[in-house]
């Protein structure tokens, strides 16, 4: 388990057990060096007094030459365990007594006076043998250091026993002193769980002390009062927003009729006058053509011609509001057959036009049938029009990408446009030529546009001036 994931409660309780035994290993490891120090020491003195006594013991037995002494003298060193090699030298470094525990003894050649010297696991000491201020001799002492090796280890070892115990000590003191701390953030946690489970925003945590925990406490209870004052503004809200809904359903639904009546009233109302214009305009000029002059001809020409662009028009916007009310039947839908289908339309329509088509086979995508036959027309049928002044025209439909990214376009090599009024392209009434140029409604890519968002799809254009234009869109249902 990584530390992130730890209990608080362990965590307080590792760390409390981390920094003692960082602080007890520091101190045992200074006792114990203080007190190897101090133990070397001691050896030291201690020896250098047992020389100096040995020494002054040993001056007149040096002057007279009396080995039997000195040896007495130095065998008296066999009382101290830890010695175990001494030599009494003459005046010239001449060995004339010796003492050893560990076999044959093998004495320094010239021992150089020295107050004490800790090598490997031996302690040297050499005296000077002095009578009247005079150097007649040397005392060489080697002690061995097992004594204080055995001192260390019983002083390492209860050192040892003594850290676990207070280790243990400190591991029980933190289990219980680490609650204070503890057991307030554990109650805080557990009344959130609770309000996160039951979504009881009128439970409080309890105060249980006033330092850091305790603010942390009072900001969790006043966050709870704002969050419930929220939620009762939230209902109150959501009674008044529903009240707003079923008023703006209402209103929607009304509108709605309202449309509806102003379509039929269109289809019904509007169609009939203008068929009555139209016919009689028809009537006159093959009644009365022979006795109306020219400009009398021109004015019933152009009854006849307004006529027909206003029955044009109310067709399109009819269309425009029946694209917007639809209900989508998504199904898949073959659009190369469509536009296959559309472009042999217009061709039996201006059988004397030489119109190149590059249909690409098998495109397919999602969609409702009807309305993407609409907004297909529309675009063929525009890259038609607009391609009719050239005499060798070519108009193209195709797919770029893969089916769930696809990107169908049509392309025509015609008049194209200025890209500056490209924003302009699929407001409704808005067009970027004249009607002397190319005629036209204005409202076939606003329905285009229609559809194709009804689709959660996406339509923009390309195009150059006289270099014809390419739109493409994309469908997401």
């Amino acid at each position: 388990m990584t530390w992130s994931r730890l209990p608080i409660k362990t965590k307080l309780i590792l760390l409390t057990f981390i920094t003692s035994v960082f602080g007890i290993l520091i101190l045992s490891a200074s006792l114990i060096w203080y007190e190897n120090l101090t133990y070397r020491q001691q050896i030291n003195q201690e020896l250098n007094v047992i020389g100096n006594m040995l020494a002054d013991r040993s001056n007149a037995a040096l002057v007279f030459g009396d080995v039997a002494q000195l040896k007495d003298n130095i065998n008296s060193l066999k009382l101290r365990e830890s010695i175990t090699l001494a030599c009494i030298y003459d005046e010239n470094n001449g060995v004339l007594a010796t003492f050893t525990r560990e076999g044959e003894a093998v004495c320094p050649e010239k021992p150089v006076t020295t107050n004490g010297v800790f090598k490997d696991n031996y302690f040297y000491t050499v005296q000077d043998i002095v009578l009247d201020e005079e150097v007649i001799g040397r005392l060489y002492i080697q002690s061995t250091l097992d004594e204080l090796r055995r001192h260390l280890q019983n002083y390492v070892a209860t050192a040892t026993i003594v850290s676990a115990l207070a280790v243990l000590g400190l591991l029980i003191i933190s289990a219980i002193l680490q609650r204070t701390v503890t057991t307030p953030l554990l109650h805080l946690s557990e009344t959130a769980t609770r309000i996160a489970k039951d979504k009881n925003y009128r439970l409080r945590a309890e105060l249980e002390s006033f330092d850091e925990i305790g603010e942390l406490t009072k900001s969790f209870n006043a966050m709870l009062e704002t969050i419930e004052y929220q939620n009762k503004e939230i209902l109150k809200s959501y009674g008044s927003l529903e009240r707003q809904v079923e008023i703006r359903t209402a209103e929607l639904k009304a509108a709605n009729q309202e449309l509806e009546a102003f379509s039929y009233s269109v289809s019904h109302d509007l169609r009939q006058p203008l068929r009555a214009i139209d016919g009689y305009g028809e009537a006159i000029l093959e009644d009365c053509g022979e006795r109306l002059d020219d400009l009398a001809m021109e004015y019933l020409g152009r009854i006849r011609s307004a006529s027909g662009r206003m029955s044009m028009l109310i067709d399109s916007m009819l269309t425009l509001s029946r694209v917007t009310r639809h209900k989508l039947d998504c199904t898949e839908v073959d659009l190369s057959g469509m536009v296959e289908s559309i472009a042999m339309e217009l061709k039996s329509s201006e059988p004397d036009r030489n119109v190149t088509f590059s249909i690409a086979p098998s495109v397919k995508a999602k969609g409702d049938g009807r309305l993407l036959h609409i907004a297909l027309s529309n675009l063929v049928e525009n890259a038609w029009k607009y391609s009719s002044k050239k005499d060798n025209a070519h108009i193209e439909f195709g797919v770029i990408g893969k089916r769930e990214g696809a990107v169908y376009f049509v392309k025509d090599d015609g008049a194209g446009f200025d890209m500056k009024y490209a924003d302009r392209l699929f407001v409704a009434f808005n067009r970027l030529h004249t009607p002397a140029e190319f005629e036209g409604s204005g409202i076939g890519l606003a329905t285009v546009y229609r559809i194709i968002t009804r689709h959660r799809g996406r339509i923009w254009a390309e195009s150059e001036p006289s270099k014809g234009s390419t739109f493409y869109f994309t469908l997401n249902v």
